[in-house]
């Protein structure tokens, strides 16, 4: 492999660590505090679009071009998966509140 591919598969891989640590940090917090009033509904579905769309594209061109866009794969498949997670505890922390509110 050439030393700028791995260059960029490097960065790649820190910049996935970073934006995936990121919200399992949002995760957390929500689950510790069982409050997810910060979080928005427009944020989760479009950031779940997002995945989608940007996985698929990635997947792509992993197939067509090799490993070189396989962070943003691996990045996309692993937020898809906490933004599930994020919505499920939204929809049930969310009812928690309007349970005891009423």
């Amino acid at each position: 492999m050439e030393s700028i591919t791995i260059i960029s598969l490097t960065l790649g891989f820190i910049g996935c660590f970073f934006v995936i640590f990121s919200f399992i940090c949002q995760l957390y917090t929500i689950y510790k505090t069982k409050d997810a009033k910060g979080t928005s509904w427009g944020l989760i579905l479009s950031q779940i679009i997002t995945c989608l769309c940007f996985g698929s594209s990635a997947a792509i061109n992993v197939y067509l071009g090799g490993l070189i866009n396989m962070p943003f794969l691996i990045a996309n498949g692993i937020l898809f998966i906490l933004f599930i997670l994020m919505s499920y505890m939204k929809y049930e922390y969310d009812k928690l509140v309007t349970d005891y509110t009423n």
